[in-house]
């Protein structure tokens, strides 16, 4: 999928057996730019909106460990080549992915 400039998405696998499943979450050396200073985990109804907001210095790194989502994207970076463009992606943790949002990208999920 084509994304906005330096948003990335990172296939994870998931290791499982009849306990259950484990997967890899990140590693510093996959994304040497993402600085691990902080880590949030939450829980959305189903419909819900997660504030669209936009970070003007750090990077975001989405892992869902249940259900579905949708992530709307809009790059508010004027020198941007994709500027004023809007993207939609599908995370599922039945596939589970990272989604690597940078500064500058309008997100919500």
């Amino acid at each position: 999928m084509n994304l906005p400039p330096g948003t990335r998405q990172r296939s994870l696998t998931a290791h499982e057996d009849r306990r259950g499943w484990l997967f890899e979450a990140f590693r510093a050396e996959w994304e040497p730019d993402v600085a691990g200073a902080q880590v949030n985990v939450s829980s959305s109804a189903p419909g819900v909106l997660r504030g669209s907001h936009v970070h003007g210095r750090h990077t975001d790194y989405f892992v869902l460990a249940s259900g579905a989502a949708t992530v709307g994207l809009k790059d508010l970076r004027r020198a941007s080549p994709a500027f004023g463009r809007t993207w939609l992606v599908g995370l599922d943790a039945q596939r589970p992915e990272a989604l690597i949002v940078p500064a500058g990208v309008l997100h919500g999920l």
